[in-house]
């Protein structure tokens, strides 16, 4: 008797696959695996001094994109996906995972959507400030309503340190701002004005400032941006496991026949645990 179980992805899946569900997902991408926009299959534009290296690496969580400012020999200077991650609606959410490798201002900017600049321009931005190339304590969210007006919210995040896992994340629900750090587990919120967005012609971009220029160093692993305003608990679920997004995993076990209880349930003894399958299961299909 062969059971055929389903469980849902929890590392950084090795293959290029189109994430599942969540209609309101409007960007996701891997870069360190392949840059473009799974949702769409749309590759971004690099913007900046061209890169005469790849950028990438492996890290705990998989493989990374390294973006530098700088581009050429230090890697990707900045990534412009199209105007299939522009979207709709006011309220938005960005999730990002990776490793930071500059807080200071002109290098710690990780998403931006719009960056065609201060008139018809930029709206939704999140990186860090106000740190230096070893360690910082801020993390920025910053929004642009239709007036247009700027609003910012800066979350003390302690012990920030270059190259570390980092998972970060903003809301704007309404006239709300909310932004998460998801190893300190800080949070907190703030207006975001009148509760529009100015308008943008352009997508969403990693690694680029408001005008459209190169100024964010960091080792990207896993980026989501979803056109709706996520609740507390969806942030955290993604904060703690991105990757459930993708397709899940299908694992089989065979089994004794006699196992089988009633046709669908399952009773697995003990002396079976060290395969990691020991205990009850029920709903999952058996199959001869």
């Amino acid at each position: 008797m062969r059971i055929i179980k389903t469980q849902p992805k929890s590392v950084q899946p090795q293959q290029v696959i189109r994430p599942s569900g969540a209609n309101s997902l409007v960007l996701a991408t891997m870069p360190g695996l392949a840059r473009h926009n799974f949702v769409s299959a749309v590759a971004p534009t690099v913007v900046g001094t061209a890169p005469t290296v790849t950028g990438l690496s492996v890290s705990d969580y998989g493989r990374d994109l390294e973006i530098h400012p700088s581009g050429g020999s230090n890697g990707i200077p900045g990534l412009r996906y199209g105007t299939d991650t522009i979207g709709t609606g006011t309220d938005w959410s960005f999730i990002w995972i990776g490793n930071p490798k500059n807080f200071g201002n002109a290098n710690g900017i990780l998403m931006t959507r719009g960056s065609d600049g201060f008139g018809n321009g930029w709206n939704l931005q999140i990186g860090y400030t106000n740190g230096n190339s070893t360690t910082g304590t801020e993390l920025t969210a910053k929004v642009i309503d239709s007036s247009p007006a700027q609003f910012s919210l800066t979350l003390t995040v302690p012990s920030l340190v270059v190259d570390r896992h980092e998972r970060v994340a903003m809301v704007k629900r309404g006239t709300t701002l909310k932004a998460f750090d998801w190893r300190s587990h800080v949070t907190g919120s703030t207006s975001a004005g009148n509760g529009g967005l100015r308008t943008s012609t352009l997508g969403i971009a990693l690694g680029l400032d408001q005008l459209n220029a190169p100024a964010g160093h960091a080792r990207h692993n896993t980026v989501l941006a979803f056109a709706k305003a996520l609740s507390d608990y969806e942030v955290w679920s993604f904060l703690n496991n991105p990757w459930q997004l993708f397709p899940v995993s299908i694992r089989n076990y065979f089994v004794e026949a006699s196992a089988v209880v009633g046709g669908r349930g399952l009773f697995l003894p003990p002396n079976l645990n060290g395969l990691g399958v020991g205990g009850s299961f029920f709903g999952d299909r058996l199959a001869a």
